[in-house]
């Protein structure tokens, strides 16, 4: 998030008595996210952000992303999940949604 990882360290050690380093996070955001994130395209990173925002489970975006259907199919699919579908992967739910469209 938008939180620096210090003050997360800081409040840790300050209000739970750790001794939280931030070294070793910097490093493994540095050497092993840094090319994870540069493998990630627009368009997975556009459905895994409408993922978020909407309380969708993450399995549809990866699921409609595998199937290399384009930005804006995934983000009408994602739109017409029933209400009662979205927090959990129901895979019927998906192909329904994709054979309306």
């Amino acid at each position: 998030g938008n939180l620096p990882t210090e003050k997360i360290a800081e409040y840790l050690n300050v209000h739970k008595g750790k001794t939280y380093r931030v070294d070793g996070i910097h490093n493994f955001n540095n050497n092993c996210l840094k090319n994870f994130k540069r493998n990630i395209s627009e368009k997975d990173f556009y459905a895994y952000a409408i993922t978020a925002q909407k309380n969708i489970h993450p399995d549809y975006a990866t699921e409609l992303i595998l199937a290399g259907y384009e930005k804006t199919f995934i983000c009408k699919i994602l739109e017409n999940l029933s209400p009662e579908n979205q927090q959990t992967f129901v895979k019927e739910e998906l192909k329904k949604n994709c054979k309306q469209l």
